[in-house]
């Protein structure tokens, strides 16, 4: 009953295209294409966790095809789902009318309109006067319909936190103190990538701490 990822595609349409995410109330609420962080905080704020991506038509289509690159989605499930239209989880719309898709959702469909109305008027101005989208994100205007909204969710993709360990590897018991012949390395050892885990740190750390620990363990043998 849960949406895959679509961390990718999403992203895609908002650093080179026009798609915007939007609360139930039909409006904005980041910078689209600024720190995958910022926008996670944003959508932890809100009542059910939840916000939308809103696209037109040339946006669903590098969407769909980029889910479909990375082997997220098929044709088969997005028709099914779009079919569904919003009748179960996960939410897929499509509507030739704006208005009528956001109200499918459950959002407020006039200020969606008046939302992505100030939206093409910053893309035409080259200004973003309310979350400073630029760049490419900022070159595109929201265009012919029909029209798509996709909920999207928070997601736990790795934990924080772990072992304890001396710079040498060696785990730590609860006096902080090493117990013999016990070692961790990558992402079972705490701290490494602070309060975040940042796509590719995971591998990066994984390799490093393990080679250096191995290193360490061969001396010893030696």
């Amino acid at each position: 009953g849960f949406a895959k990822s679509t961390f990718a595609a999403s992203n895609a349409v908002f650093r080179d295209m026009s798609s915007i995410l939007i609360d139930r109330s039909g409006n904005r609420v980041a910078n689209e294409s600024g720190p995958a962080a910022a926008v996670r905080e944003v959508m932890l704020e809100q009542p059910d966790q939840t916000l939308f991506l809103l696209m037109d038509q040339a946006n669903w289509e590098k969407f769909h095809e980029t889910n479909k690159a990375s082997n997220i989605l098929t044709d088969k499930e997005a028709d099914r789902w779009l079919a569904n239209n919003g009748k179960t989880t996960p939410i897929f719309i499509k509507n030739d009318n704006i208005k009528a898709a956001a109200e499918t959702a459950g959002i407020d469909g006039d200020a969606l309109v008046a939302t992505v109305e100030r939206y093409n008027s910053f893309v035409a101005k080259g200004v973003d006067e309310d979350f400073g989208r630029k760049d490419k994100g900022l070159s595109m205007s929201i265009g012919e319909g029909p029209y798509y909204i996709v909920e999207q969710k928070p997601r736990y993709a790795t934990t924080l936190g772990g072992l304890k360990t001396s710079t040498n590897f060696e785990v730590y018991d609860e006096n902080e103190q090493p117990i013999p012949g016990l070692y961790a390395v990558g992402e079972l050892v705490a701290g490494p990538q602070g309060n975040d885990s940042m796509p590719g740190a995971n591998n990066g750390w994984a390799f490093t701490s393990g080679h250096t620990a191995g290193k360490i363990l061969s001396e010893l043998v030696k």
